[in-house]
């Protein structure tokens, strides 16, 4: 009885696999992402402001480096 288990379970295991492989793509088709739709599109971190208390601590951040005259990748 358990030969026929390990059996179904490796006969299962087997047919998972085979079900998760992706099917092939024909020659000369390209797989590719399609395009947003008009008016859509990706944020970038430039597209979203800055909240007022993180905008005034980066003034105070880039003072204080002026100040400091820090030398950064010398």
């Amino acid at each position: 009885m358990a030969d026929v288990t390990s059996q179904a379970a490796t006969l299962l295991f087997v047919l998972t696999l085979i079900g998760a492989a992706p099917a092939p793509s024909p020659r000369g088709v390209i797989t590719a992402a399609w395009p947003a739709p008009v008016g859509h599109f990706q944020p970038r971190a430039s597209d979203i402001p800055l909240s007022p208390g993180v905008a005034e601590q980066e003034a105070r951040d880039q003072a204080l480096d002026e100040k400091l005259k820090i030398c950064r990748g010398c």
